[in-house]
């Protein structure tokens, strides 16, 4: 054979690993795209993530748990799922670049990245479960403000009611016994005058 007709192993091989790392990030970046709107947590963190910005996506997961200090509940029960979540992120980070990856075969390399993807979609869940916890509070917090002011409201007018029906009544009162005494007067007047006493 000649040298023009030898064939580089290592190219092959680097040029494999490569199309299987962009094959990944593709799939990673498609993936992100099916999760949500544009500006939501999980699109965010996952678009830092399939971009490699691990430092990033958990920082950014880290301020967004933390900068919900108006819901002291979410905190709480959010806390496993940002703990689960950064477990992942660096899962993730640790087997997209495995070291070594180009001197195992081609399909150990694509179990590493089938568990890459499976520790994405579990990311996506749990990224989806903190959304899902901030939204039902929100909604506890909505709920509760509206049992408030209906209740204020009601009270309001109750209060409204009665103060009109007090005035109501004194005033009137006061005011149909000066009408009352005076139609008797006048009655008591046009007897005694018809009368002729």
């Amino acid at each position: 054979m000649g040298a023009a007709q030898q064939i580089d192993y290592e190219a092959l091989e680097a040029s494999k690993k490569q199309e299987v790392r962009n094959s990944l990030t593709l799939q990673l970046k498609a993936k992100t795209k099916e999760s949500g709107k544009i500006d939501s947590l999980k699109r965010t963190i996952l678009s830092y993530v399939s971009s490699e910005n691990y430092d990033l996506a958990k920082e950014s997961l880290k301020s967004y748990v933390g900068a919900k200090k108006s819901f002291p509940i979410f905190q709480d029960r959010a806390e496993r799922y940002l703990s689960h979540c950064l477990d992942l992120i660096q899962a993730i980070q640790l087997k997209r670049n495995f070291p070594g990856i180009s001197s195992l075969t081609y399909t150990k390399q694509q179990e590493i990245h089938e568990g890459v993807l499976k520790h994405f979609e579990e990311l996506k869940s749990s990224l989806g479960s903190i959304q899902r916890i901030e939204r039902e509070l929100k909604m506890e917090d909505l709920r509760s403000t509206t049992w408030f002011l209906r209740t204020l409201s009601h009270s309001l007018f109750f209060v409204t009611a009665v103060a009109f029906f007090l005035a109501l009544s004194r005033g009137m009162g006061k005011s149909f016994v000066l009408v009352m005494g005076h139609l008797s007067d006048q009655l008591s007047n046009a007897l005694i005058h018809f009368l002729g006493l």
